[in-house]
């Protein structure tokens, strides 16, 4: 979890891929939500929890963040409704930069390693910010409940 910049299901291999902070390429098995959840209950909550949490805070009910634990923040957050196969989760502190390109986006992350993804990086950008509010808010931030 420590060294994950973003995951995916691949439905070819059935098994989650993990692309590390290195670069490097692994496989779990499972689904990306079953990992995240896992995550969860090991930080001391559960998915559903931190899911609630985040609607209840923001106001926001598609694509949320999840927040594994708040110190220091981990935060994922997907690309594409979570029951979506092509759906990425992505690592929000370790993004360097996310720029467009022809018929996606590229992100850069922290370590070096660049990605590229069939989405648009109006999308990207746009979950990453909801990361950074979704912090905010927890810390105590302008519009808090």
């Amino acid at each position: 979890m420590e060294n994950s910049l973003l995951m995916y299901y691949s439905t070819k291999r059935q098994k989650t891929i993990v692309v590390h902070l290195d670069g490097t390429v692994g496989e779990r098995s499972g689904k990306p939500v079953q990992l995240l959840k896992d995550w969860c209950w090991s930080a001391g909550s559960s998915f559903e929890g931190r899911i609630a949490c985040y609607k209840r805070k923001t106001g926001r009910v598609q694509k949320p963040v999840i927040l594994i634990r708040s110190s220091p923040a981990l935060i994922f957050f997907p690309t594409a409704a979570m029951s979506r196969h092509d759906c990425i989760y992505l690592r929000h502190d370790q993004i360097r930069r996310i720029q467009g390109d022809r018929s996606g986006c590229v992100v850069e992350f922290h370590s070096g390693v660049t990605y590229r993804l069939d989405y648009d990086v109006r999308i990207i950008r746009k979950q990453r910010r909801h990361c950074l509010q979704y912090l905010q808010l927890l810390s105590g931030g302008a519009g808090q409940s």
